[in-house]
């Protein structure tokens, strides 16, 4: 199931990600590709089970402040995860829904 764009809130980049990018530019292009699956509602191709997929979609139906949660791998085998706090909060400000993209160890 595919979410909708403006449910996703703004998208934050945590440290850890801003260094990767700047340190590895060249995984840049692989940065956007698993962003572009998030939107798409491909929620991840790393050890993503079918309750997790279960738990996505049903926040996605109900558009009621929900969490989403995906995890990838890049191309150098970094994991990264995407998540969004808030799902269908977004009409009441950025403080209610808002997407994350951040290393696990950054939990």
């Amino acid at each position: 199931m595919k979410p909708i764009l403006q449910c996703l809130g703004q998208v934050h980049l945590t440290q850890g990600i801003h260094k990767l990018l700047s340190d590895s530019p060249h995984l840049e292009t692989q940065f956007t590709v698993r962003m572009k699956q998030y939107l798409e509602g491909d929620w991840g191709d790393t050890n993503y089970s079918e309750e997790d997929t279960e738990a996505n979609n049903r926040t996605i139906q109900q558009q009621n402040g929900g969490k989403l949660l995906a995890e990838y791998r890049l191309l150098d085998g970094t994991r990264i995860w995407i998540s969004t706090d808030g799902y269908g909060n977004h009409k009441k400000g950025p403080d209610y829904c808002y997407s994350t993209v951040l290393l696990p160890s950054e939990n």
